[in-house]
């Protein structure tokens, strides 16, 4: 049923004319025709406004109204009276709301629902119909109550009881009265039969289209039939009350529905009412139309063919009672499948039918037969059987238990359990894996069995035989325990923690037997503790004393004639850790760099790790580091920094200390060194070859990265950059006199490769100086040349470290160059100065770089040309450090 109740936009003091009610009926019918598509008829009048009533009586969306009482226009409607109309202009039809309170969700039968099945009987009893009423009930929403009411109708006048109740909704009765009030019926007589033409109208909004027709004259169904025009989908006729009542269905819908649900049970004809929704609409179909419909749902309409049915895929024999089923079938599927040893399956039930069922066959080992059928919605398949013989199982013993698996007894009467297939007759239980002098015994299903006297681990062994077979033995084992022995098995620290921030700590005794003393210590042979304490529970709590460090326990327990073995637990004691502060850069207000040291002041604890960050709100989510030495700190950036600190270890973390310092930009360092091995200067690393002999040599930066190839100890050099160096090398600085310039022999301008010199060009942090050459003698000999280019002018302090492990000249000092000044190394420093490890630099302060951006480093000496030179090949420049100053 589809009705208008509360209009939108309807308001009780404020909707007071037919244009403004008028107005809330067509918002309503727009809202109806989004959702469902259909213009509704019925007004059903909401709280008692009989407003409505007397606007719906001008409105022509409505053609019939119903409310329950307050209002002259409402009444009940007698269909058997002369006078019975539902013209909205003559009647509003009654309806009787629900009432009571007893209309709960677990009440089957209110009396709301009893009163109205009683106006049913009452109706059903009378023989005046003119007292009979339409009998319209109404309620909110709906409940429980509801369903059982309308079975109870039903049960006692629907097809099942006497067949005379019509249940039709208010507009569907209207639209039928209004049909049999407005149809024109033209009847016609003829040789063949009596021809009725029926002009019925549809009046607006209208959507049921049947009609029924009484026949007077026709005593019986007795050589009646029924033809109707193309425009009738559906008739069926019967007699009543000694008329011929002829429906006819001329809803072109009807067709529409029949396809809709045939074809969705052609698509699954198992679906749950797909075929009661498809036979339902086909059967209201009248001769002519319904057969080809009926022919496409019998298609599908069969029981299953049950072909073919083996047990275990034919085997004749099993020693497994539960057995697989493979059943074959052809024709629709079957839904269920029923499996019985009876040929007639008393006491077996349906079950759902799945692929290759199994079935447990009866006891007894013998031959069985197994009957089983098939069934789907349609109806049962035949009868199938099939043999197999159960056969007695091999006799095998999987293992056994003693005393249900306890670990221990303290009676020498333990029970075994055995764990075996077959059916044995025989065991045999024995302390000895041989056997030796034991016997086999009736078999019985948990056996008593008496372990030898002595106390200690017991292994107990079985075997199981029956006439056919002897199993192989299986053991189980249990400690026979006395009942006075001090017994302690374990003890245990803080329920096994690895560690504790207190030296006060739990101790958990596990023992057996009377126990009344027991000690606990830190000796392993309890020698701090002398005395026996009185045992008071199986926990005790100690304090160790210890402050921080591991802490084994050890403790004892006994009784008035024994005392236990001495066991013992370890756990790790660990004081909280405490930060009293940080330190950055040992506490000075500025540091030059980026890479800062950071010191942690500890109040006590050992802490395992550490974390760092710049702001307070990082730190709670900086990873932790491990606890180390010299830990240090690299900002991104110069300026003022602030610095957040925190240590933790195994049981706590500490406190947030932090500190300040305002960093300054490093200053630049170039570091060239020759030395053997990595190392760093003042903080800065290094990672250099010594080059020896004449093989080619690689040259590594800071990183140890390959930066070029040092080949037989000679350089290419360029001969403008030696050129430039003229008139800084000068020879009054070399101590010649109206001589050129040599640089080993070399005169300046040549263009050759010379050994012992090197030109930086700023690729790399770290070079090599060249070490060897062969010398000659000249009134000024340089020995070997770094040569630095590209440097940004200004000023630098330039530091020499000399080291050498060879013979140097021990009668002329050697000259040290950077630029134009000289510094000399006596001969009393060749001994003590220019060794391996030497740690005394020769520092130049104020060295200026011009714009050429040109530095010169050189080492030579003064000799007499008649001396002998006296001086090794090797140059003892080891390292050379330059550094911006400004």
């Amino acid at each position: 049923m589809v009705a208008y109740h509360d209009l939108i936009g309807y308001d009780t003091a404020t909707t007071d004319t037919q244009a403004k009610f008028d107005k809330c009926v067509e918002d309503s019918v727009a809202l109806f025709k989004e959702y469902i598509g259909i213009t509704p008829k019925l007004m059903v009048e909401p709280n008692g406004d009989h407003k409505y009533i007397t606007f719906s009586r001008v409105n022509d969306n409505i053609q019939v109204i119903t409310a329950q009482g307050g209002d002259p226009s409402i009444k009940k409607v007698y269909p058997f009276s002369p006078d019975f109309t539902l013209s909205k202009n003559n009647v509003t039809i009654q309806r009787l709301f629900a009432y009571g309170d007893d209309m709960v969700y677990d009440n089957d039968n209110p009396q709301y629902a009893q009163d109205l099945l009683d106006i049913l009987s009452g109706f059903n009893a009378t023989e005046n119909k003119e007292s009979i009423y339409w009998l319209i009930g109404s309620t909110h929403r709906g409940s429980h109550w509801e369903s059982v009411f309308i079975k109870n109708l039903h049960r006692l006048y629907g097809d099942i009881g006497l067949d005379n109740l019509w249940f039709p909704t208010l507009d569907e009765f209207f639209e039928y009265w209004y049909m049999r009030e407005n149809t024109l019926s033209v009847k016609t007589v003829t040789e063949t039969g009596v021809h009725y033409r029926m002009y019925v109208p549809k009046g607006a909004n209208f959507f049921f289209r049947d009609l029924s027709v009484l026949i007077s004259g026709v005593p019986s169904l007795e050589g009646v039939s029924v033809t109707s025009g193309d425009n009738v989908y559906g008739t069926s006729f019967a007699m009543n009350d000694g008329r011929l009542l002829v429906n006819l269905d001329f809803n072109p819908l009807l067709l529409e529905r029949v396809n809709k649900y045939v074809e969705s049970f052609e698509a699954d004809y198992n679906a749950e009412y797909a075929y009661d929704d498809a036979y339902y609409f086909v059967q209201m179909l009248k001769p002519g139309l319904k057969e080809p419909y009926l022919a496409r749902i019998n298609k599908w309409v069969s029981p299953p063919v049950l072909e073919s049915f083996v047990i275990n895929s034919g085997q004749e024999f099993t020693q497994d009672r539960n057995v697989i089923l493979n059943i074959t079938y052809s024709g629709q599927a079957p839904s269920h499948y029923m499996v019985s040893e009876d040929m007639s399956f008393t006491g077996a039930s349906w079950i759902e039918y799945v692929e290759k069922p199994t079935f447990k066959l009866s006891s007894g080992f013998n031959a069985k037969t197994v009957y089983v059928k098939l069934k789907n919605a349609y109806g049962e398949t035949g009868v199938l059987s099939a043999g197999i013989t159960l056969l007695e199982p091999t006799l095998t013993l999987k293992g056994i238990t003693i005393d249900n698996g306890a670990a221990s007894a303290i009676q020498r009467n333990v029970n075994v359990t055995f764990d075996y297939l077959g059916y044995p007759t025989h065991y045999m239980v024995s302390e000895n894996s041989s056997f030796a002098g034991a016997s086999w015994v009736e078999f019985t299903e948990n056996p008593i069995v008496q372990l030898s006297a002595s106390y200690g681990n017991k292994i107990l062994y079985a075997k199981l035989k029956n006439a056919t077979t002897e199993t192989v033995s299986r053991s189980a084992a249990i400690e026979l325990i006395d009942a006075v022995t001090a017994r302690l098995d374990s003890i245990t620290v803080n329920n096994g923690d690895a560690s504790t921030d207190s030296g006060i700590v739990s101790v958990k005794f596990e023992t057996l037997n009377t126990i009344t003393k027991y000690k606990i210590g830190q000796q392993a042979d309890l020698s701090d503790c002398t005395d026996w304490i009185v045992w008071g529970g199986s926990t005790v709590q100690y304090d160790s004393k210890i402050v921080d460090g591991n802490l084994t326990v050890y403790a004892q327990v006994g009784n008035e004639t024994t005392e236990s073995s001495i066991k013992s637990d370890s756990i790790q004691v660990v004081q909280p850790v405490g930060l009293t502060s940080i330190t950055l850069a040992e506490g000075k207000d500025s540091f030059a760099g980026y890479t800062v040291p950071v010191s942690f002041e500890i109040s006590q604890g050992t802490p395992t790790h550490y974390r760092l960050a710049e702001t307070s709100a990082g730190l709670a989510s900086a990873a932790w580091e491990a606890w180390k030495d010299n830990i240090v700190y690299e900002f991104a950036t110069s300026g003022a920094k602030t610095l957040y600190g925190q240590l933790k270890n195994e049981v706590s973390e500490s406190s947030v200390g932090s500190d300040s310092v305002t960093l300054t930009e490093p200053p630049v360092i170039i570091l060239l060194a020759n030395i053997p091995s990595a190392g760093n200067v003042d903080g800065v690393g290094f990672v250099q070859p010594i080059n020896s002999g004449n093989a080619a040599v690689d040259l590594k930066d800071i990183q140890g990265n390959n930066v070029g190839t040092l080949t037989g100890r000679y350089i290419p050099y360029n001969k403008a950059d030696y050129a430039a160096m003229g008139a800084k090398l000068s020879k009054d600085v070399l101590g010649g006199t109206g001589a050129p310039v040599y640089w080993q022999g070399v005169t300046l301008g040549a263009e050759v490769q010379y050994p012992n010199s090197m030109i930086w060009d700023g690729s790399t942090k770290n070079i090599v100086v060249p070490t060897r050459g062969n010398f000659t003698s000249y009134t000024a000999e340089i020995q070997s040349v770094v040569i630095l280019k590209g440097l940004t002018p200004g000023n630098y302090k330039v530091r020499l470290l000399l080291s050498d492990k060879n013979s140097v000249p021990n009668t002329q000092p050697w000259n040290l160059y950077v630029q134009n000044a000289v510094q000399q190394v006596l001969a009393s420093d060749l001994s003590t100065k220019v060794i391996n490890n030497n740690s005394d630099w020769y520092t130049f302060d104020d060295v200026a770089v011009d714009s050429d951006g040109y530095l010169l480093v050189a080492q030579g000496y003064n000799n007499d040309p008649s001396a002998e030179p006296g001086y090794s090949r090797i140059s003892p420049i080891c390292i050379v450090e330059v550094t911006k100053l400004s």
